[in-house]
């Protein structure tokens, strides 16, 4: 409107100033020239419209850690009248809202549940996932629909994407380690782990190993929702290693709050060497004695039990070495081997076949063998019978010499004279007999009433014998007996 008056007020101005009609040529020239800036005014303006629906910031994905929400918007700027007609919302080719119906479609329910929620107004669109996870790394929402002019003319279509990036990890998409792995002696183990993370995961070891070589490991990956493969092997397993464990550690490094993840896994071997070698034969204190070296088995060395043949078979046996008192000191044969119990069933080394015999060993005192447990717990019996025994006759000693100190220190002056060498008589007795056991010279006496009308006395000493009347009672010595 306003070029349209701007060109009828530059007419009119010439009009006036050319003043014949000689110059209407001349007019009609410049009508035509002003006619072909409106047009190019025209299209610039149309081409150069204001509005527009585009993301915030114009980004094109946004970047989101796992349990959280993601937020989808754009601004929608309109001008002149402008209008946004026909907006769809789709993930791929699945509708999940249209502005006709204002809600979020039976598809769109269907894909997210109740976490997509869409907010439309005059300004934005707004889309909202709740609680994202890996699955969700795969979604792209897409806008799409047309820009018209008051005129309904449509000034411009409307097609504008953004991601998203899912952050997070480790976690496991799979099973991790189990517990314990069985595997045969010299064999190399092989692991495989699923495990989802963004940025990419790394992985550390820890396996004592008796090979030089170290444990190979490979990362493949993403594959879809941020799935990463995790190959690894260790070196051949040694007898040393059987019972040990494996140890690792999986991050996701320069991720903020990130928590490792840490597994371990036992490796149990189902058989190795099982070869006995006989380090020694001796006679300790005239009874044989063999010494043979502990096979190492690492963990599993508790699962191994010796045996020795001789005039008798002696087994399982613990230790190293084992006194054979059946066996004397005749020339035999031994045979001695191991057993180990392996998860997989009881595996049985090869037979070391000797000829035991004085001409082979040399007598040795030196050395204490190691007792197997049979002969610790007959030691230990005989310990304790015989600290009892020896305990008895101490306090049996301590008894009668304080007793003894006791007589001696309480004896004081000689026997009383008027005491008579009668012998024990008992006979004829009626009343009561008072016995005292603490005479003064160390003798035991016996006094015995003589009739019915007898005293109850006690003596100690000469003084009190003295005082009792030698016509109520007489003394009797008792011979060899105590009282």
């Amino acid at each position: 409107k306003f070029s349209c008056f701007f060109i009828l007020f530059v007419f009119l101005c010439l009009q006036n100033l050319c003043g014949t009609f000689d110059n209407i040529l001349l007019t009609l020239c410049v009508m035509k020239i002003l006619l072909k800036i409106l047009f190019v005014a025209v299209i610039v303006e149309t081409t150069l419209s204001v509005s527009s629906v585009k993301p915030v910031n114009g980004v094109s994905s946004t970047t989101v850690s796992i349990g959280n929400d993601a937020l989808f918007q754009w601004n929608i700027v309109l001008e002149n009248g402008d209008q946004d007609v026909g907006l769809k919302l789709l993930n791929g080719t699945t509708e999940l809202w249209t502005q006709q119906w204002g809600k979020v479609s039976v598809e769109g329910k269907a894909l997210f549940k109740d976490r997509l929620t869409v907010e439309k107004s005059v300004t934005y669109l707004k889309a909202t996932i709740k609680n994202v996870d890996f699955n969700d790394s795969t979604i792209e929402l897409r806008i799409t629909g047309a820009i018209l002019d008051n005129g309904f003319t449509k000034l411009s279509d409307i097609d504008s994407t953004i991601s998203l990036i899912v952050q997070g990890g480790p976690l496991y998409c799979g099973e991790d380690l189990e517990s314990k792995y069985i595997v045969g002696w010299n064999a190399t183990p092989r692991f495989k782990l699923c495990i989802q993370s963004n940025p990419a995961p790394e992985i550390s070891y820890t396996f004592p190993s008796s090979s030089e070589s170290s444990v190979k490991s490979m990362v493949t990956g993403p594959s879809r929702d941020n799935q990463y493969t995790i190959e690894f092997e260790l070196p051949p397993i040694a007898a040393v290693n059987c019972g040990r464990e494996l140890l690792y550690t999986i991050t996701s490094p320069n991720l903020q709050g990130s928590i490792p993840l840490t597994g371990r896994s036992t490796i149990i071997l189902t058989d190795f060497p099982l070869d006995v070698t006989i380090s020694s034969f001796s006679y300790e204190n005239k009874v044989p004695k063999v010494v043979w070296k502990e096979i190492e088995a690492g963990l599993c060395s508790n699962k191994i039990a010796y045996y020795i043949e001789a005039a008798i078979t002696k087994g399982p046996v613990t230790g190293t070495s084992l006194l054979i008192d059946e066996m004397g000191q005749e020339q035999t044969q031994i045979l001695m081997w191991a057993e180990y119990d392996s998860p997989t069933g009881k595996k049985i080394g090869s037979k070391t076949d000797f000829a035991f015999n004085k001409t082979t060993t040399k007598t040795t005192t030196t050395s204490v063998p190691s007792a197997t447990k049979d002969e610790k717990r007959s030691w230990l019996g005989i310990g304790i019978v015989v600290g009892l025994v020896i305990g008895l006759l101490l306090a049996l000693v301590i008894f009668y010499i304080v007793r003894f100190y006791q007589r001696q220190n309480n004896t004081k002056g000689n026997q009383p004279s008027e005491f008579g060498e009668k012998g024990p008589t008992y006979e004829g007795v009626k009343d009561n007999v008072i016995v005292n056991t603490e005479s003064t010279n160390g003798q035991d006496y016996e006094f015995v009433a003589d009739h019915g009308n007898s005293k109850r006395a006690n003596a100690v000493t000469n003084q009190e014998l003295n005082a009792i009347s030698p016509s109520d009672f007489t003394y009797t010595k008792l011979q060899g007996k105590s009282h």
